[in-house]
């Protein structure tokens, strides 16, 4: 079975001009939990005209195709970054079929985001647990950003929150394999953690990534700073130092 990356986080130069627009088409997908065909809007191609926040979260043009990211099932309303993929636990096929919790954006992120966390409880091997727990803590985030777009702080609050919990699982199964642990995971949860307003957790991430050199040093010297002055708010790659202009994130899916 081949090797799934979900997320991949890569900082490169930012080549605006060779997209000038986002652009959108239909598909046909099978939902993977009741086989129902579901025509969805996909993201083709996309570009940013701006540094990213200190999450990763892209700058416009792509930061308005957040709404594409999750799916929803129209008729079993299965919730997911892929809905081909078939739920495993009985865990998740009881989620999924609950009464959702309601109809914005953000609740499809939280639904598809407690899927993932259960079948990473019920997950056989750590491999398998960590893909869960890693797309379950992408899924809270977004909920999170969806709660900043909506100015519901308390929901952004929580769903960061549940995010950190995620991704602190994924690094302990990483620690427990002893596999290497990007920076740009600990620098993103160092983030999350002084969004939350849990300056003592953003201190212990920040501290972990001051061993790394260049940009993620930088940006954790920045988030160090912001933890001082106890911000909680949004801030971006832009009030790094050193950081070109023409610098950017590109975030998508991939398979290796």
């Amino acid at each position: 079975m081949k090797e799934k990356t979900f997320w991949v986080v890569a900082v490169v130069a930012a080549l605006a001009s060779a997209v000038s627009a986002t652009t959108i088409h239909d598909e046909k997908i099978v939902c993977g939990n009741c086989g129902t065909e579901n025509t969805v809007t996909v993201v083709g191609s996309s570009n940013q005209m701006d540094l990213p926040d200190l999450d990763w979260r892209p700058a416009e043009m792509m930061r308005s195709t957040l709404k594409f990211e999750v799916i929803e099932c129209s008729k079993c309303h299965y919730c997911a970054f892929d809905l081909q993929e078939k739920p495993r636990s009985e865990a998740a096929k009881q989620i999924i079929a609950s009464p959702m919790p309601g109809n914005t954006l953000a609740d499809r992120f939280v639904r598809a985001a407690e899927i993932q966390a259960a079948e990473a409880a019920s997950a056989g091997d750590d491999f398998e647990k960590k893909n869960a727990y890693f797309r379950a803590g992408h899924l809270f985030l977004r909920a999170a950003w969806c709660c900043d777009d909506a100015n519901a702080p308390e929901r952004a609050v929580a769903y960061r929150r549940a995010a950190a919990k995620n991704f602190e699982a994924v690094i302990a199964l990483a620690v427990k394999g002893k596999e290497e642990i990007k920076p740009e995971l600990l620098i993103m949860l160092c983030d999350i953690y002084r969004r939350a307003g849990d300056f003592e957790n953003a201190k212990r991430m920040a501290d972990e990534v001051l061993k790394y050199k260049s940009l993620p040093q930088r940006m954790a010297e920045r988030q160090l700073e912001l933890c001082r002055e106890k911000k909680t708010d949004c801030h971006t790659l832009g009030e790094v130092r050193n950081v070109e202009p023409s610098t950017s994130i590109v975030i998508g899916k991939g398979e290796k």
